[in-house]
């Protein structure tokens, strides 16, 4: 019983981790095309922050004056892929 609550409950968060990861691809494609103080880039930014905001600390202490690109949507997302897959295989750890 506990296995079948716990297996859907990670499926659940492995969703929503997809959904974050969704997102960010949204978020970066958009800021190439849509004036920042859009209303669906704001609603997008503001949903993802909570995730990026932390390797945005990370990427301005080691990012140069000399680069224009924020690299922390890519870190965000490559974590976010690794969480998914681990989350992936220890669901399948529950099962057998």
């Amino acid at each position: 019983m506990w296995r079948e609550v716990l297996f859907e409950v990670l499926k659940g968060v492995q969703w929503f981790f997809k959904i974050f990861t969704w997102l960010i691809i949204i978020n970066a494609f958009l800021s190439w095309v849509v004036d920042p103080s859009h209303p669906m880039r704001t609603l997008v930014g503001r949903i993802i922050s909570p995730i990026v905001a932390p390797f945005r600390a990370l990427t301005d202490r080691l990012r140069s004056s000399q680069m224009p690109i924020d690299f922390s949507p890519i870190f965000a997302y490559i974590v976010l892929q690794i969480l998914i897959v681990l989350i992936e295989r220890f669901r399948y750890w529950i099962i057998f």
